[in-house]
């Protein structure tokens, strides 16, 4: 049932274009057709929600002028596929690419470094700070004459450390652990500086040959990370923000009329805005079911702390060898002033005596045939299709699934989600946004089995139903 936790709304961007020179010749009453193309690292079986509507929007606001196609697994899986996605935007072999803002100093272009450097944005607080003056926007400035134009950089969740079997808490744990990375040189400074021995990954990777590594809480509901020893997350340090931005070749946009790149900065605005706000929201919604999943969030001492910052400014005062840099180090230092850090801890206790009416085990059957006619795609289908035993204790629910379709037929899956009961429905949470609960309307039948009546989720995406309707219709209490 892996769709539960890979229903993640896509983390995208503000739409502020810097760096933009004057729109092509032709006239904007008569503009002549372009086609562009949009790498994706993402594979077919997955798309990108957020691409698809931009290029759709694109088409509507140029009048059927601009048309984007999208261009699935670029460089996917490879290690350094920022860089390397970077540099084909610059040579022309795609047009536009939204990218790690981490990944850039990897391309040969450091300017963006302040924004990640070890431990100074770590809290949503000094992330808003830093965007309400407008900071991301002047660096996408620097762009100028690198071959690339920037459309906007995006606001994100924040990097954490995360390992197998051990808290971080003391920096000195971190000596000789091979901890993961994704494409950036910031993060393998820093992680070498604490004494690991830094591990590049490519996205999504396979995590068995190292002990741990740096990602954002809901990395490891949405890669099933939990499931594969990683148990532990140093809940109050958070690294640095997953910041994106979009670029798009600097040949390609100054051919295009001014209304054209209009039709460009409108779409993005209108498809992929998105504020601090939700990106805090989606830490704490990860937060929730990482701590429901049983994945401990340690909090370090305020002397662990200090560790560790000496760590991270050893890091930040390379990045502020270079004039600039400095100059915006400086500038975020003044603007967090004595902000603390993020601190994501675990609630625990048990539930209210209502949630605990409910407790017990339930035996549930989902058909693929009901999923495919409720409109579940045929992987949907696939993963969500089984026997269920579903435990329901104190507002934790466990489900575990055996398989009975596709290429995992045979197979058992775990996952734990949270939930409430009010004596008339059942909230459960099933994913990190906060409009991603669903609820069903349960009527508790003599031999404790439930029976669903109204089933509903404000969650935007359709495919969302698909899955959960036939999941809400009966469970038989053993």
């Amino acid at each position: 049932m892996r769709t539960l936790i890979r229903l993640v709304v896509p983390i995208v961007a503000v739409a502020l274009l810097a760096g933009c020179g004057s729109g092509g010749d032709t006239p904007d009453d008569d503009p002549a057709p372009v086609k562009l193309t949009l790498a994706s690292n993402r594979p077919p079986s997955e798309p990108d929600e957020a691409l698809a509507a931009f290029a759709a929007k694109v088409k509507e606001l140029s009048d059927g002028t601009v048309t984007v196609t999208i261009k699935d697994s670029w460089h996917l899986g490879e290690s350094d596929w920022v860089a390397a996605t970077i540099k084909d935007v610059v040579a022309g072999k795609v047009d536009l690419a939204r990218v790690a803002v981490r990944g850039f100093d990897n391309a040969g272009i450091d300017a963006f470094e302040p924004l990640i450097a070890p431990m100074l944005i770590d809290s949503h607080d000094t992330q808003q700070k830093v965007f309400d003056a407008g900071i991301p926007d002047k660096l996408l400035a620097s762009l100028s004459g690198s071959g690339l134009v920037g459309l906007g950089i995006s606001p994100g969740t924040l990097r954490m450390l995360n390992t197998k079997g051990v808290s971080l808490a003391d920096v000195a744990s971190a000596q000789d652990l091979k901890l993961g990375f994704q494409e950036s040189g910031v993060a393998e400074d820093f992680l070498t500086t604490v004494g690991a021995s830094a591990t590049r990954l490519p996205t999504s990777a396979d995590i068995s040959q190292v002990d741990g590594l740096e990602q954002q809480l809901g990395s490891l509901i949405g890669n099933s990370y939990y499931q594969v020893g990683l148990d532990h997350v140093l809940g109050n340090l958070p690294l640095w923000p997953r910041l994106t931005a979009m670029v798009v070749n600097e040949e390609a946009y100054g051919a295009l009329t001014d209304g054209q790149q209009k039709a460009l900065k409108s779409a993005w605005a209108a498809t992929m805005e998105q504020s601090v706000a939700t990106a805090r929201e989606t830490d704490e919604g990860a937060a929730d079911l990482v701590c429901t999943n049983e994945v401990a969030l340690d909090q370090a001492t305020p002397a662990q702390v200090a560790a560790w910052r000496k760590a991270a400014d050893e890091v930040t005062a390379t990045i502020a060898a270079d004039a600039d840099s400095a100059a915006v180090v400086d500038e975020i230092r003044v603007l967090k002033g004595d902000t603390p850090a993020e601190a994501f801890t675990c609630a625990g206790g048990p539930g209210d005596a209502t949630t605990a009416a409910l407790n017990g085990t339930y035996d549930v059957e989902i058909s693929k045939s009901d999923l495919l006619a409720g409109g579940a795609s045929e992987e949907d289908a696939n993963e969500n299709a089984g026997r269920f035993e579903i435990v329901l204790a104190d507002g934790t629910m466990t489900m575990n699934q055996t398989y009975t379709d596709g290429p995992n037929a045979g197979k058992k899956w775990t996952g734990k989600r949270s939930y409430t009961y009010d004596g008339n429905a059942i909230h459960m949470k099933f994913d990190t946004q906060e409009s991603a609960v669903i609820d069903a309307e349960v009527k508790v039948e003599a031999d404790g089995s439930l029976t669903f009546r109204r089933v509903t989720t404000p969650f935007p995406d359709n495919g969302v139903m698909a899955i959960f309707q036939p999941m809400f219709t009966h469970w038989q209490m053993r």
